[in-house]
This record gives structure tokens, sequence and C-alpha cells, in this order.
């Protein structure tokens, strides 16, 4: 993920360097629409996988245009209804895949070819509108009151960089499949919890330090 990060903080000084001559908003969305064109197409490439995870940079990389480019000053509560039935397309669509397309696919690490999925570029670019579709709506639906809870979404990052261990200790305990469905979600919120504690810890040393 760090390497990932990295290689998109160059992308998008590299991007921020051609602006001076490329300007203007059609031009951030000729960039989306490349970007998302090679990520669709370099799923037929084997080689570019999971080594130095390659593939998630070049497919994620859409995603992180979008957040940049995206306008900060429209107010998206006017398009409520909109978002709420962009929201519901999106989820409908993705149900109608879910059973045609392994999850492994989402993972956005192998090659089309890897992992058995026919017409993956079609499939890919579809997940790219399942996602903004989802974002949309997760955007017009986001209250601006801040809650007991919001102070978290600093610290998001830290939490996700992290995870990983709990994960693979997870994966390793035998649970019982179908009964620990029950308890999966109580057992994210107390990660969540300890890593964001383990974080403000974090801090607190600094300060000390």
């Amino acid at each position: 993920y760090l390497l990932s990060l990295s290689c998109w903080a160059f992308l998008c000084f590299l991007l921020e360097f051609l602006e001076e001559y490329f300007n203007g908003y059609a031009w951030k969305v000729i960039w989306i629409i490349i970007c998302i064109w090679v990520a669709c197409a370099v799923g037929n490439i084997e080689s570019i996988n999971r080594t130095f995870s390659l593939s998630r940079t070049i497919v994620f990389f859409p995603y992180v245009l979008m957040g940049k480019y995206f306008p900060t000053n429209i107010d998206l509560k006017k398009f409520r209804i909109l978002g709420i039935l962009i929201g519901g397309i999106s989820l409908g669509v993705l149900i109608w895949l879910q059973p045609i397309i392994p999850v492994e696919f989402f993972y956005q690490a192998d090659a089309y070819k890897t992992i058995g999925v026919e017409y993956g570029e079609i499939v890919r670019f579809l997940t790219y509108l399942i996602a903004i579709g989802f974002g949309f709506f997760l955007l017009v639906i986001m209250p601006k009151k801040r809650f007991a809870i919001s102070k978290i979404g600093i610290h998001t990052l830290w939490i996700y960089i992290f995870h990983a261990p709990f994960v693979l200790i997870l994966r390793e305990i035998r649970f019982w499949e179908n009964e620990f469905l029950y308890i999966a979600f109580l057992v994210a919120v107390v990660i969540m919890w300890f890593l964001y504690k383990g974080v403000q810890w974090r801090e607190k040393l600094y300060r000390i330090v």
C-alpha cells in the first residue's frame, strides 16, 4: 500500500506539472478516462499482477484522481434523491454480477485470465461505475453535523495500514464459519477501537519525546 501511495503521489505531481500545458476541467475528465482505459486494458497482461502491487497501483489510481479533482464547492444535498436512486442501481448491478464474478476479482491484484474472468475489461469498467455510484450515494447522504465518532475519521489511514496483522490472525483461527458471521461486526468494531486508541497513544508519545 505504501509503495502504491508513493507512486500515486508521484503521478499526481507529474499531472500537476502537465496541467500547466493542459489546464481546465475538461482535461481533468480526460485524464480520468485515460487512466480508467489503461486500468481496464492492463488486466489482459499476466505479468502485471501482485508483484510490487503493480496491478492495484494502476487500477486504483483513477479513484485517487477522482478524489483529487472532485470539486468541493458543490452542494450535494440537492441531489439526494438522484444519489439514492443511483446508489440503488449500483447495488442492483453488484447483486447481478455477484454470482458470476469471483470475489478475488475485486482485489484487482491479478490478471483476468489468472482468476478466470471473461470479458474482464467490461467487468472492470462496470466496477468503476458501481464504485462511482456508491461514492455519489455516500456523499449525498453524509451528514454535515459532527457526531461523537466523527473524530475517528482522521485516523482511518492508520487503521487501514495496521489492520493486516489482525486479519492474518483471524484467518489462522478456525472459527465456526456460519456462527462467526453474527459476531463479525462486533469483532471489527473492537479492532477499529483498539487501533484508534493505539494511534492516540502514538501521538501522545511523540509529544513526550
